[in-house]
């Protein structure tokens, strides 16, 4: 009991209230839960550079298409293939990067070469979002493993 002090010599009996404290708390466990899942998803692999080693972009695997967003379009490079691959260069057009035919280029030569990764980087003036459409234009032609280089 904790006396007052105001000379009226009554004893004050308090209580402190933890629900407003425990639900809060229970939000926050569950955005925090979310949240570390969407971390996950939406993680992207990307080669860093390290001063003293060449980064791990600048040398394709044999097995790896590039593809490199520019100002102009997207440049494809690709090893050696089993079959006749197409185009290696989309033109942008005048709404904007040509994301359907990035897709059906990427999509005909991985129908054919299924064993292929696939790396997507881009200019230093080129936007961010042009390159995560870009991203998201080679993950729609079905390619599993895409990986974000850096340069």
């Amino acid at each position: 009991m904790v006396s007052t002090g105001g000379g009226g010599g009554k004893d004050v009996n308090t209580e402190l209230n933890l629900t407003s404290m425990i639900d809060l708390m229970s939000c926050l466990v569950a955005f925090m839960l979310m949240g570390a899942v969407w971390m996950h998803i939406a993680a992207i692999p990307a080669s860093v550079d390290v001063k003293g080693r060449a980064p791990a972009s600048s040398t394709p695997k044999n097995n790896q298409l590039v593809v490199r967003v520019k100002n102009d379009g997207f440049q494809l490079a690709w090893p050696p293939l089993k079959t006749k691959a197409p185009s290696s260069y989309v033109r942008k057009n005048a709404e904007g990067y040509d994301l359907l035919q990035l897709t059906t280029v990427v999509e005909k030569v991985f129908t054919e070469n299924a064993d292929l990764t696939t790396s997507v980087s881009g200019d230093d003036t080129v936007p961010y979002g042009a390159i995560a459409e870009a991203l998201d234009a080679v993950k729609a032609a079905g390619v599993v493993t895409v990986t974000l280089a850096t340069h």
